[in-house]
């Protein structure tokens, strides 16, 4: 199913914002992007290729002139205003670099011209097919891109962005390419280790350095399509990450947390990956909005998409699916709020048939001072027929609030609705609130161990067991929605889970709804999941459905 199927519902006002992090010692073997030793090539504004009818002795000024490879280009340092067009129908099995950058009113521009398919470069197994390195100001678009070689390598990537004590890295854009078939290694082979393997994969942007602070401002993924990779879809990563919260009675400090801004990620398909479709790290105010993730997980353990180390990451309207559980995984599940995170929200995602769980949210192990996650909102989804569970917190978790979201599950197995399990210590002060929580059959049940100070009040439940630790009549009990399509609704639209007019929960929901942060002072605004004002009538309703 599309992401169509939920945008088709939703009027918002598109956000902008961006991501990236770590510390893995990323290398690039092969080509130095910086060599002195350059032939001197005629300058023009605007450069083409064409692999059929090209020759490396043209000038490259015109369509009837142009290169046939990219040897010319990379001895180019191209300036802002350039271009370089790439001949549709192409094909280089070489890696695409150049020198140079834009500025801030005239990016260099990379495109194709032409009728035909996009132009497609296919090194066959290099470290990078394209790169970008120490370099801002540029717009790639309209490429296709693969990367497969005899056997999987480590450091196999689709497009490497590097960036290494560079300062602010302004204005990179990638739209309309396809990144396919790049067989780095995975966690699913014998030789590999799905911990230590994420910086393979489709799109992989890392900052490097301890001299200068670098973070990129502006990163633009969008309109890609992205598949059959190993093991990442898109990973960042910094080396610029240090910071920490210890548990007991210590203060949150940043040591060296220099977080990448303005990274948005939007209207991606990002499908049949090895591992993780998405990893977002070390950012501020990061946007992830109108994806699809459909089969990620398919090798080894990974949830489709997560934050780590972010302030204010926004994941709305996305649309997460068929991640799947192998044998041994640790993560199989939709979307995570990972550890050293802080403000999250996740709002009008249909998560939905993912082998375990729906939305995880893990404040890492409590012994680690670098091991927490404060306040993460979860609102306004539906997360349906996810196996295990729908809503799981692991270790250091702090102040959660889940409110006014829509669990659905008809799976012939049992799930826990709500599960809080220990990584080396509970979660703490989680809010669940306004939320309808149906298990068609008694398979439903809520799993709080030794977690403390929760509170679950103003929710629908049915079909779910029992729980000492939870009022009955704090909350609507063995009480079921009654949906407008009738019962057992299908899971091919949002909307075959709207609500009728005389379904149980309307105007009786909780009206202190916490505000989500924008990480720029101010709130983001609250709509239901079909983008209707909160509240329509004289008080909030239960789900994530707002009636008048």
């Amino acid at each position: 199913m599309k992401n169509n199927i939920i945008k088709t519902y939703f009027n918002i006002v598109v956000l902008i914002s961006l991501t990236l992090t770590s510390t893995i010692i990323l290398g690039c073997l092969g080509d130095n992007n910086n060599s002195d030793n350059i032939t001197p090539i005629g300058n023009n504004d605007a450069y083409y290729i064409d692999s059929t009818n090209g020759h490396d002795d043209n000038d490259g000024s015109t369509p009837e002139t142009a290169w046939k490879s990219f040897v010319n280009l990379n001895q180019k340092t191209l300036s802002a205003g350039n271009s370089v067009n790439l001949k549709k129908g192409s094909v280089w099995n070489e890696t695409f670099k150049f020198r140079g950058s834009g500025d801030e009113s005239n990016p260099i521009i990379i495109t194709s011209y032409g009728n035909g398919n996009k132009p497609k470069i296919a090194p066959r197994g290099k470290p990078y097919a394209f790169l970008i390195r120490n370099q801002e100001y540029i717009e790639v678009s309209d490429l296709e891109i693969t990367n497969l070689g005899d056997t999987p390598a480590e450091n196999r990537k689709g497009i490497y962005v590097e960036a290494r004590d560079f300062g602010v890295v302004h204005h990179l854009y990638f739209r309309n390419i396809e990144i396919h078939d790049v067989n780095g290694v995975h966690g699913g082979l014998a030789d590999g280790d799905f911990q230590n393997n994420k910086s393979n994969g489709g799109i992989v942007s890392v900052i490097l350095g301890n001299a200068v602070e670098t973070y990129f401002d502006d990163f633009l993924i969008e309109n890609c399509h992205i598949h059959h990779v190993s093991q990442t879809g898109i990973y960042n990563t910094s080396s610029w990450e240090d910071r920490e919260w210890p548990r007991n009675g210590g203060v949150y400090v940043n040591q060296s947390w220099v977080p990448s801004k303005n990274m948005v990620y939007r209207n991606n398909t990002i499908e049949h990956i090895a591992g993780n479709g998405l990893i977002l790290k070390n950012a501020h105010a990061p946007l992830v909005e109108y994806n699809t993730f459909d089969y990620c997980g398919e090798f080894t353990s990974g949830n489709a998409a997560f934050c780590f180390n972010t302030d204010y990451a926004l994941f709305q309207y996305n649309e997460v699916s068929n991640t799947v559980t192998n044998v041994g995984d640790v993560d199989s599940g939709g979307l995570d709020s990972d550890f050293k995170t802080r403000w999250t929200t996740f709002q009008y995602n249909y998560c939905h048939n993912n082998g375990k769980g729906g939305i995880l949210i893990t404040g890492g192990p409590a012994r680690w001072p670098t091991a927490f996650n404060y306040e993460t909102i979860i609102r306004y989804n539906l997360l349906a027929n996810n196996g295990d569970h729908a809503i799981k917190t692991s270790g250091n978790v702090m102040s959660l609030k889940v409110y006014n979201n829509h669990i659905y599950s008809d799976l012939n197995e049992s799930i826990e609705v709500i599960q809080h399990k220990s990584w080396e210590g509970y979660s703490r002060s989680a809010e669940y609130f306004n939320n309808i929580f149906f298990s068609d059959g008694t398979n439903g049940s809520i799993r709080l161990e030794n977690s403390a100070g929760n509170s679950i009040h103003d929710n629908m439940f049915s079909g779910i067991s029992m729980n000492s630790s939870v009022s009955t009549t704090a909350n609507l009990w063995n009480v079921a929605p009654i949906y407008s399509v009738g019962s057992s609704p299908q899971l091919n639209s949002v909307e075959n889970f709207r609500l009728s007019s005389n379904s149980p929960g309307i105007n009786v929901g909780d009206n202190n709804q916490h505000d989500a942060l924008n990480g720029e002072g101010g709130v983001i605004r609250i709509k239901d999941m079909f983008g209707n004002d909160v509240p329509l009538g004289d008080g909030v309703d239960i789900g994530m459905e707002e009636q008048e």
